[in-house]
Parts: C-alpha cells; sequence; structure tokens
C-alpha cells in the first residue's frame, strides 16, 4: 500500500492535509506531486473563500441591522421633535410664532413620511425604477393634499441611485409647496410630478395648475435653501415659470 499527503495551505496557514492512497506499494511521480499540490492549494483556495464569503455576510447581516435600528431611532426622534413643537405651538400666545412652530411640525411630518420610503434605499443600488418609485412617492404624499386637489405621477426610465435621495427630498418639497400655496383658495386642481431620462441627463419637474407661487429658485426661506443644496448635491439646476399655474424643472446633464 502506498500514500502520498499534501497539506491544504491558505494565507492564513495550513488547516488539513489531502491524502491519496494506493492499495499496492508504488512510488509517486513527480507529476503525481505536483497535480496533488494543485488540486490542494485549490481546495484550500475555495475553503478560504467560503470562509470570507460567510464573515461578509455576517458583517453585512450586523450592517442591516444597524440600519435598521437607526432607520428605526430617526422615525421616533423626528416624532418626538413633532410633538414637542406641536405642544410648544399650543403653549405659545404669539400668532406668528405658533404659525411658524406649526409649519416645523408640518415638515417634520412630512420628512417621517417621505423617511418610511427612503429606508428602502438603504444599501447601495445601481438605479431605481422612476414610475415605481415615484408612483409610491405620490401614494404617501396624497394623504397630505388639500381636499380635490389631486397628485399624478408621469414618470419613466431609471433613477441613478446615488441620487434617489435628492430626488425623492426634492420631489417631496415642490409637491409639499405646491399643495400649501397653489391651492390655497381654490376649489381643487392637479399637481403633476414628473421625471424621465433625457440622454446622458435627466428631468424631474412638478407641475400645478393652481393660482402660482413666487419664485422658487432664490430667496432665503428655508425651503428654498434645502432645494438649492438638493440641487447642487446631484449637479442639477432649478428653473421655474409661472402661466396656468407653476412648473418647476430640475435639470441634469441637459442644456438650460
Amino acid at each position: 500500500m502506498a500514500s502520498l499527503n499534501v497539506p491544504l495551505r491558505t494565507d492564513s496557514g495550513n488547516f488539513g492535509v489531502l491524502e491519496v492512497d494506493h492499495t499496492s506499494a508504488r512510488t509517486f511521480s513527480d507529476d503525481d506531486v505536483y497535480f496533488l499540490t494543485g488540486l490542494g492549494n485549490t481546495m484550500a483556495r475555495a475553503v478560504e473563500l467560503r470562509r470570507a464569503l460567510k464573515a461578509m455576510e455576517s458583517a453585512l447581516d450586523e450592517k442591516q441591522l444597524l440600519i435598521r435600528e437607526m432607520n428605526h431611532r430617526i422615525k421616533n426622534n423626528l416624532a418626538i421633535t413633532g410633538a414637542l413643537l406641536s405642544l410648544q405651538a399650543d403653549r405659545s400666545a404669539e400668532p406668528q410664532v405658533r404659525e411658524e412652530l406649526t409649519r416645523a411640525v408640518a415638515r417634520i411630518n412630512n420628512f417621517a413620511l417621505v423617511h418610511d420610503r427612503l429606508q428602502l434605499f438603504a444599501t447601495s443600488v445601481a438605479t431605481v425604477d422612476a414610475a415605481t418609485h415615484f408612483q409610491e412617492l405620490c401614494r404617501m404624499l396624497r394623504s397630505l393634499l388639500p381636499q380635490g386637489v389631486t397628485l399624478n405621477p408621469r414618470c419613466s426610465g431609471t433613477i441613478p441611485g446615488d441620487a434617489v435621495e435628492a430626488l425623492t427630498l426634492i420631489a417631496n418639497e415642490l409637491v409639499t409647496n405646491a399643495a400649501k400655496h397653489a391651492f390655497a383658495r381654490s376649489d381643487g386642481g392637479e399637481i403633476e410630478l414628473g421625471f424621465r431620462q433625457e440622454g446622458a441627463g435627466w428631468r424631474l419637474w412638478v407641475h400645478d395648475n393652481g393660482r402660482g407661487l413666487p419664485d422658487t429658485t432664490e430667496g432665503r426661506g428655508f425651503g428654498r435653501q434645502m432645494l438649492a443644496a438638493l440641487a447642487a448635491r446631484v449637479n442639477a439646476k432649478i428653473h421655474s415659470a409661472t402661466n396656468g399655474g407653476t412648473r418647476v424643472e430640475v435639470l441634469s446633464g441637459l442644456a438650460e
């Protein structure tokens, strides 16, 4: 009987032996040794790769757990902050202070709503289907609209993964502005949220048929500053026009 043994080596050292036995006495050739050593190295690499994959899966599970916990805490903190500001508004004797605090509460509650949608993209994605994403966002935002006002998505193409958060927040802000101002003294109307790819760029717009809004791209209000910052994050420009309502467009990679 004859046997040939080669070590199973990994970067962290030897962890076993690969053995070949023969029922008769014989001498193994250099080719036998070479073949068995190569096979042993392949097996060792496979085991090493499997260990690495298991470690990565464990790390990913831990990361996902931390992300879920963080999102849960963010949502709770937003709810607590909104409740505290609402309580402060009720106690304030100054009408202007009450109005500003009420606006802050509405914005916080709105962010909490959109945050639920953005939780789906806590991990990196290459692209997101625009029609599906904005249709779901519109479904969530309809609860904030005045009676008689409709919100309709007109979206196609895909959203770059690194732009999903910014575009979601921009769309949320523009729809909220339209709902709040364009139909303040109206019996109803329509808000259109659109997105499409155009060549190497994309265009997002919010169009209402209300009474028109002040210029959305200029000014020092928090909402306008936030829109400008979000647009800059995705290398986009904001343009607005008032003609039979207000149309605000966010353009990236397109000629102005």
